[in-house]
């Protein structure tokens, strides 16, 4: 288990390290400033910050410009928002298998759509998610995998004031996850996250808390991290999940580098295996452009390097490690 945290928290490490080598260099040599011009890099909890605070204050009603998945980073849109969708398409091209016979291409793709309502004073947003990873084009595999993995999420998250320039974030995503779209009640699971947000300052705001998801092997794993924005065009958004750095060329076109760590269990009905949990894992480091099409719609396309790949059954029944190698990704944001 030692071992297996320090290997993690060492991705984690590696993952920061790249974005922070993403220069402030590109501010020094970047376009005009574009004055009045949007500014979509906008920390997301940094407004968010501002929101509720207005909002105890009975200034203002809170926005919405809420995540997908958990994104703390940014907001898609400028405008009120009450229902917002996302999807991506993330591929990884045919890979072999370190140590032993076999290839494998990987598919993973996802949907989510969030509604925002008010209880009371407080902003509550409902969200519906669908995850489905194909495992493709399997070649010579000595250990049986199943043809895809499936996860459905129903999520809600709550924000409250706890002290001046500081909340709390609950969130519940009561999900199912297996290797097929019929779920059963032992595929159920219930990840949570609690964590504090305190904004130091207008440009800089830190995040600390935990996530916990009963039932798998590594329960309980520490949220930390932080969002500066030293310039109006730069963006640092060091949070789980998917850490960012974004830099804003100008108010259709931004830059961006980011990370993420992806480990996630599914419960197997496959004969031989039924009632067996397997685990997917992988970390990416990579970046890419976004393309803001409108106030409520962006799109973005990015490219990476893909590492520490595996899919492992519990209980020693079996686990293959793939090797290294790119990977691409589409992703559609939108918010109304």
């Amino acid at each position: 288990m030692t071992k297996k945290f320090v290997k993690k928290i060492t991705h984690g490490l590696l993952i920061l390290l790249f974005l922070l080598s993403f220069p402030c260099i590109l501010d020094a040599a970047g376009t005009p400033d574009k004055g009045d011009a949007v500014k979509r890099a906008l920390s997301r909890m940094e407004e968010e910050s501002r929101m509720l605070a207005q909002a105890v204050s009975n200034q203002a009603r809170p926005k919405n410009a809420y995540p997908y998945p958990e994104r703390l980073e940014e907001k898609v849109t400028d405008q009120p928002v009450t229902f917002s969708a996302d999807y991506y398409l993330l591929y990884m091209p045919t890979t072999s298998f370190v140590a032993q016979p076999g290839k494998m291409r990987i598919v993973d793709q996802a949907m989510e759509f969030g509604l925002e309502v008010d209880a009371g004073r407080l902003p509550v947003e409902l969200t519906l998610e669908s995850r489905y990873i194909n495992l493709n084009d399997k070649q010579s595999i000595n250990l049986d995998l199943p043809a895809k993995l499936t996860e459905v999420a129903y999520g809600m998250q709550t924000t409250l004031p706890v002290a001046d320039d500081t909340y709390m974030r609950l969130e519940f995503k009561p999900s199912y996850a297996s290797d097929n779209w019929n779920h059963q009640n032992n595929t159920f699971r219930m990840p949570m996250n609690t964590f504090l947000i305190h904004q130091a300052n207008e440009r800089l705001i830190f995040v600390g808390g935990v996530a916990v998801t009963p039932g798998y092997e590594e329960p309980v794993w520490p949220i930390a991290g932080l969002i500066y924005k030293p310039t109006d065009r730069i963006v640092f958004n060091l949070v789980p999940s998917r850490p960012n750095v974004v830099y804003s060329l100008s108010d259709r076109l931004d830059l961006f580098l980011e990370g993420d760590i992806n480990s996630t269990e599914y419960r197997v009905t496959k004969d031989g295996y039924k009632g067996a949990i397997l685990r997917y894992t992988e970390t990416h480091v990579g970046g890419g452009v976004k393309f803001n099409l409108g106030k409520s719609l962006t799109a973005s396309v990015s490219t990476g390097y893909m590492m520490n790949r595996y899919l492992k059954y519990r209980d020693s029944l079996g686990k293959v490690n793939l090797k290294n190698n790119a990977y691409s990704e589409f992703r559609f944001e939108m918010g109304i």
